[in-house]
């Protein structure tokens, strides 16, 4: 189980009979380690709800709900911790297990191959690594063009100059991967089903035609909304309209 970074020394928290988030932290982790795994549920969500998300918290939420058997949930709160950092091997590895224990095994049709190594190179690492990266290759480039200037010899010079180019291009890549990073956070919009099993309408009307099924724990993407009604696409790329109210958004 990850370690929760707190906010504040743990001795004023231990001290203190008041709650708060730190204190919900470590009581949750006290009653996952003893297997009490609603309190601990429980204890998250109060954190979550406080204000306090990170990915050591929807991992840990996540591993609860798995011990509970909720594999949606378990999924959800996953997929969240992947929203911050999609580099953690564990959140992934324990996704891919909680994948194995729903009904819907969907074949994902895969994106070009340029497509998919961009989308790679893009989640390396969570946005705060990627502004690091950024600050620091732009440091790095403004130092090198200064060795450029003011440099005498002409070797010196000449290094300076392939220096500034090399840091400029890695700065220009990592702006560019970033943007993509938080482009995607804002505009893909992605959920989970909660309900056992969920037919999928050829139109935004409880009336219209069942043009197939899915059940709870299908990550889909969300296309469109009208009033009440989601429509969605799974990864095979089929496509119809469902309820909001059958899914949970895994927008942080």
């Amino acid at each position: 189980m990850k370690r929760i970074i707190l906010l504040l020394f743990m001795w004023p928290v231990l001290c203190s009979s008041q709650e708060t988030p730190e204190l919900w932290a470590l009581q949750a982790n006290q009653a996952y380690n003893e297997n009490k795994f609603n309190a601990a549920i429980t204890s998250f969500e109060k954190v979550i709800d406080a204000g306090y998300a990170s990915e050591g918290i929807y991992f840990n939420l996540g591993n609860a709900y798995f011990k509970q058997n909720n594999f949606a949930a378990a999924i959800l709160y996953y997929e969240k911790a992947l929203r911050i950092d999609p580099s953690d091997e564990n959140t992934r590895y324990n996704l891919q297990v909680a994948r194995t224990k729903i009904p819907d095994k969907i074949d994902a049709v895969p994106p070009p191959f340029y497509l998919n190594a961009w989308n790679a190179a893009r989640n390396l690492f969570s946005m705060r690594l990627w502004a690091i990266i950024i600050i620091v290759s732009l440091t790095l480039t403004l130092a090198s063009i200064a060795l450029f200037l003011m440099a005498q010899k002409r070797s010196r010079r000449k290094a300076g100059f392939w220096t500034a180019s090399l840091f400029l291009i890695l700065l220009c890549v990592s702006a560019l991967l970033a943007y993509s990073r938080l482009y995607t956070l804002q505009h893909r919009r992605e959920a989970i089903i909660f309900n056992p099993t969920v037919p999928v309408k050829s139109s935004p009307d409880e009336k219209s035609t069942d043009i197939f099924v899915i059940h709870e724990g299908t990550k889909v993407m969300i296309k469109d909304e009208i009033g009440d009604w989601y429509e969605i696409r799974i990864d095979n790329g089929n496509t119809g309209w469902v309820q909001r109210s059958v899914m949970q958004t895994i927008d942080n």
